[in-house]
């Protein structure tokens, strides 16, 4: 009790002194937000928090909550340096633009004439080279990531990534399909580079963070003086979260005022002060949906380095209501969360920024702009009912008996023989997925088979259109719909892919992780077995998050691929002349 009351004590102390820098909102206002910010980090029992909010051209309201090093009882503050995450991706899109603004690089230049040696082995049989702007809006086919050496103590180069790539195939033709990708932003780096002849985090401090007068914010802790970086944890406990790979797609590191300074420069056309960062043609490509024809259409929007989302909005006071634009991005690693947005109809602007994994939930930008646009402006954001910009093509559910089959799935291989009830498992819970009158799924989970666990607001469809056979999942409070698998029909298996089949342990090069920090490559198995006619690889691993059934196709008798229908698909197995297994950056061999 007595420590609890001196935690208190020194938060309250914390905020009077170090905290806050604006609070230019109705005590009101401030009141509502500090109290729901802080029952809600209370709550998740997480570390801490820092959120600045920016009005009518200025940073209205800034605040800590909680401790960013809690073993020192250091409280956070709106000063707080925190990882970013994918956040990067949006500083990485501007840079790329502004060298496009001074002739260096060209938006439709082919990723091959931009990457040094990288040619993977279906290139020639793509229908068209993915260029320079497909990278940026997630549509240029590359697989999402590469497993090993993504969080290292010592990353690999550019070199190393592009040679782990040409090991697979490109799971997709430019324009296919919206599969978001931080190997291909991560290969952004090298391209900024070598276009600016100046290494990417000095490119970025001199015609970024130095204009926008973001003096907290850096990808390197700085050499002198502090750098008030918040501690990272993992379920409660402190974790040393090491260096990301992929810098350009997420290796950032900032706080929430100069983040705010940022959001002013995107809302006031380019400009900050007297610097003009960007031009406003080159900002409106960031702000254009380009995904808008994509040959598998999507209802999601994604820019160059932005993500956006649409919702109504409407006055109290008036009763009139448009529509709202969000542009920003949010950032997640294991321990880092961050997400901002901007409404330039309204002139506002918001960033969270988290420690810990128990915050993750903490930072949805749209629930702290609707707050405050409520409370301060007599705004109501519907934030329940997001627009879609896009039209997906016409699907349709599928009679009973079209639904029998088999799929791959994000929850590995999954058959399909009862319609009505379909079973399977993810991990060490059993899910079943029950069949309703309207031909959706509604999934109940029970860990090993027994104990209940509760699956909220999630729905489940299989639908046909034009281009196949979708497994979906639906999210009803938010109107969300994302793929997650996609049948397939069973083929004749070769008898060389058949010969390779058995277990497999992690060989060669793995990429050494702080002790304690649950990326660990290094006793990672893998299976290789046929199973009603496909090749399944499935992967042990003791970093769980990469544990999965992966169903692969066959595309030679040298490689096999994942078919590419959401985000972690499309990885490749590439038959090596020792008879080793290549796959996301990994070697492995077989064991009996």
């Amino acid at each position: 009790m007595k420590a609890s009351i001196i935690r208190i004590l020194i938060l309250g102390l914390s905020t009077l002194v170090w905290g806050q820098a604006y609070n230019l909102i109705s005590s009101q206002t401030a009141l509502s937000i500090d109290s729901t910010y802080q029952a809600r980090l209370e709550q998740k029992k997480a570390a801490a928090l820092s959120l600045a909010i920016i009005d009518d051209g200025r940073i209205v309201y800034s605040r800590g909550y909680g401790f960013s090093d809690i073993q020192n009882a250091k409280p956070a503050s709106d000063q707080t340096v925190y990882r970013i995450g994918s956040a990067t991706k949006t500083f990485s899109s501007l840079a790329t633009l502004q060298l496009v603004e001074a002739g260096k690089l060209n938006l439709e230049t082919p990723v091959k004439d931009l990457l040094q040696g990288w040619e993977p082995a279906n290139y020639s049989a793509l229908t068209s080279p993915p260029r320079l702007k497909h990278i940026l809006s997630h549509t240029a086919g590359f697989p999402g990531d590469l497993y090993n050496g993504f969080f290292a103590n010592n990353p690999p180069d550019h070199t190393w990534t592009i040679e782990a790539l040409n090991k697979g195939l490109q799971p997709l033709d430019p324009n296919d399909l919206f599969l978001y990708s931080n190997v291909a932003y991560g290969l952004l780096e090298g391209v900024i580079e070598r276009s600016a002849d100046l290494p990417y985090e000095t490119y970025l401090k001199q015609h970024i963070f130095e204009p926008l007068s973001m003096g907290n914010t850096w990808i390197t802790p700085p050499q002198h003086g502090p750098n008030n970086l918040a501690q990272a944890y993992l379920k409660g406990k402190l974790v040393n979260e090491p260096l990301i790979r992929d810098v350009s797609a997420g290796l950032i590191h900032s706080s929430v005022l100069d983040m705010a300074d940022f959001m002013l420069m995107l809302l006031d056309s380019g400009r900050f002060q007297d610097n003009q960062i960007i031009s406003y043609n080159s900002l409106s490509l960031m702000q254009n949906n380009h995904l808008s024809d994509l040959r598998h259409p999507t209802d999601r929007s994604y820019g160059f380095g932005l993500q956006i989302e649409k919702y109504n909005y409407w006055e109290q006071h008036s009763g009139d209501s448009s529509v709202a634009h969000l542009y920003g991005h949010g950032g997640n690693t294991l321990a880092y969360h961050c997400d901002y947005a901007i409404v330039p109809e309204l002139g506002v602007g918001v960033v969270l920024l988290v420690n810990s994994d128990r915050g993750r939930t903490l930072t949805k930008a749209e629930k702290l702009l609707g707050l405050y646009l409520e409370l301060e402006k007599g705004i109501i954001l519907d934030i329940k009912n997001p627009l879609k910009s896009n039209d997906r093509a016409p699907s349709l559910i599928l009679s009973p008996e079209d639904l029998v089959g088999h799929y791959s799935t994000l929850l590995g291989h999954m058959h399909v023989t009862d319609p009505n009830k379909i079973r399977t498992w993810q991990g060490p819970a059993k899910i079943i997925f029950n069949r309703q009158k309207d031909g959706t799924y509604v999934p109940k989970a029970r860990l090993l088979g027994v104990i209940p666990v509760k699956i909220h607001d999630q729905i489940f469809r299989i639908v046909n259109n034009k281009v196949g056979t979708y497994f979906e999942v639906h999210f009803p409070s938010t109107g969300r719909r994302q793929r997650i698998g996609i049948k397939l029909e069973p083929k004749i298996i070769p008898p060389i892919w058949l010969e390779r089949t058995g277990k497999y342990q992690i060989t060669g090069e793995t990429f050494d992780t702080p002790e304690g920090f649950p990326f660990d490559l290094e006793e990672t198995t893998a299976t290789l077995k046929e199973k009603h006619g496909f090749l399944v690889f499935d992967l042990d691993s003791p970093t769980r998050d990469l544990n999965n059934s992966y169903v692969m196709s066959i595309y030679s008798d040298s490689l096999l691929i994942n078919k590419a229908y959401a985000r972690n698909t499309g990885e490749s197995i590439r038959l090596e002349a020792d008879g080793t297994l290549s796959f996301s950056g990994m070697s492995f061999k077989k064991t009996n």
